[in-house]
């Protein structure tokens, strides 16, 4: 049922194109939504197709689809009236639905490489300059992603003779490395995907927000999906530990950075570490992500300038609040979403990964301080109608750090330590930090990583 439906979102997309029909995206989504719900419930089967193409929809795949419609509606609440890229995105959504129940090293492969175009056309919608180098860029980084992906799924076929990842039963360290390194790359991982920073921060706010909310995460349900059969849960050791370190070193650049979207953009890869650093909390870390990130890109619009030496202008009342809110979820502050996943991660994570997980929740805080700090000039209350998609990701931000708050006093102070340290060293050094600028962005540069990655994958799976 869930595949037929989709299908049919298909055609009768086809159909509103015709007919130029597609003005009210909002209402698609709604729709989407009340369709979704009675299905993700109850439904929890394995559907085999022709020629092998395996199909499952689970827990994980319900949770990454409520957070596909949910972000994607309250996107749609705030591109009211833009009718330029409405076929591109919707097609965008459908695309992710059926990846997130796929079951299918091929199948992936494939829906990875139709999202990627859709990204790119995204990425470009702008008609400016930077935007189209962004998504060439994106292209490339894309496609030497996919092509490493492909060539380590065409051992595991040669030694399984199926893409299907409940039958495949040997998997070679060199294809193991071979299709993570492909996944990591594509997702946007620090030191493998560098094309992540230039793309979130140069695309239109609204495509930003899907690109950091839900197409990222595309990348990451792919990753969990394989690693959670046994063959491929040998490298999750490795995923784990350069998540957490990347998550840190992310940061870094974060706290630097003089553009509010430039900031966002470098703390979703830091995010994606966050994200990675445990897969048994994987999902539900990410399902907050998309929610708190896609509307703080969605807020860069009701800034008076995206350069924070310049916010000093006016600025309305309610649009503030949603900036302060929002920044309180990515930064883990009690009765937001943000919170509740964090402190299931600390939770469950321990030792070497917990310890960069610090330091970078730490650099969070320094980071989002940086417009916490500041008091803009109000200038009015802005309108309800104005702030329609803000009222909307508020009640799911604190309506969901509500629904999932569970206190445990540890949690709940080392939730404020961490901002209290983070908004004290951005009083102390803030003003003083020059913006780096990452080298690893440079396209050279970064395949030589890539390929330096690949073979120390390598070496430490065979020690």
């Amino acid at each position: 049922m869930f595949l037929v439906l989709n299908f049919v979102y298909l055609f009768i997309l086809f159909l509103l194109v015709l007919l130029r029909r597609l003005e009210n995206l909002q209402i698609f989504f709604f729709v989407s939504f009340m369709f979704f719900l009675p299905f993700m419930k109850n439904m929890d089967e394995i559907f085999e197709g022709i020629g092998g193409v395996h199909i499952v929809f689970d827990d994980t795949s319900r949770l990454f689809v409520l957070m596909n419609v949910l972000v994607f509606l309250g996107v749609s609440l705030k591109m009211r009236g833009k009718k330029k890229i409405r076929f591109p995105f919707v097609l965008t959504f459908i695309t992710l639905n059926f990846l997130y129940a796929s079951a299918d090293l091929f199948n992936i492969y494939v829906l990875l490489e139709l999202l990627s175009l859709e990204t790119m056309i995204l990425i470009s919608s702008g008609g400016k300059v930077k935007q189209f180098w962004s998504s060439v860029k994106y292209m490339i980084f894309g496609s030497v992603g996919m092509n490493i992906y492909l060539l380590g799924v065409g051992m595991v076929y040669m030694q399984n003779g199926t893409f299907d990842l409940t039958k495949i039963l040997r998997v070679s360290n060199v294809s193991l490395v071979l299709i993570f390194t492909g996944l990591l790359v594509r997702t946007g991982f620090f030191l493998y995907g560098m094309w992540l920073p230039s793309a979130h921060s140069s695309a239109e706010s609204e495509i930003s927000a899907i690109l950091s909310g839900v197409i990222v995460k595309g990348g990451i349900f792919s990753i969990l999906r394989i690693l959670s059969f046994e063959p491929f849960s040998s490298i999750t050791p490795w995923i784990t530990k350069v998540s957490a370190i990347s998550s840190f070193l992310a940061v870094i650049f974060a706290i630097t950075s003089k553009s509010f979207k430039r900031m966002l953009a470098n703390h979703t890869l830091s995010q994606l570490g966050f994200i990675m650093s445990n897969v048994e909390t994987a999902p539900m870390y990410a399902f907050a992500h998309a929610l708190f990130k896609s509307w703080l890109f969605i807020l860069a619009d009701e800034l008076p300038s995206e350069r924070f030496d310049e916010m000093g202008k006016r600025l309305n009342l309610f649009p503030w609040i949603f900036l302060i809110l929002g920044s309180f979820s990515i930064i883990g502050i009690p009765g937001t979403i943000g919170y509740a996943a964090k402190s299931s991660l600390f939770k469950n994570t321990y030792n070497f990964e917990r310890f960069f997980l610090i330091l970078a929740s730490i650099g969070t805080s320094v980071s989002f301080s940086k417009l916490i700090s500041r008091r803009p000039k109000i200038s009015g209350w802005g309108g309800i109608k104005e702030n329609l998609h803000n009222l909307y990701f508020s009640i799911l931000v604190i309506g969901g750090g509500v629904v999932l708050f569970e206190f445990r006093m540890k949690s709940f102070i080392q939730s404020f330590l961490l901002f209290i340290v983070g908004f004290l060293l951005h009083r102390m050094i803030g003003k003083n930090l020059k913006e780096l600028r990452n080298p690893l962005e440079r396209i050279e540069v970064n395949l030589f990583v890539i390929s330096t990655l690949i073979l120390g994958m390598i070496l430490w799976l065979i020690s």
